[in-house]
């Protein structure tokens, strides 16, 4: 069983997300780093807690996480 961490289906996980993510995400799209796929330049997916960065080199991975902490 579990014993640690929010319940499913309240309304704190949303807003801590919203509170503490947002930004993160927002230095992330802002940054340079990024990949071209289909077009279009990617370097983040986000969708509710889950977290994907996307670079060319793991050089760039290490750039990209440097804006999450």
């Amino acid at each position: 069983m579990i014993q640690n961490g929010t319940r499913q289906g309240t309304v704190l996980p949303p807003y801590l997300v919203s509170r503490y993510i947002r930004d993160m995400l927002g230095a992330v799209a802002n940054s340079q780093i990024r990949c071209k796929i289909a077009n279009q330049f990617i370097n983040i997916l986000a969708y509710a807690d889950d977290l994907v960065l996307i670079a060319l080199s793991w050089r760039a991975i290490q750039g990209l996480v440097s804006f999450i902490q």
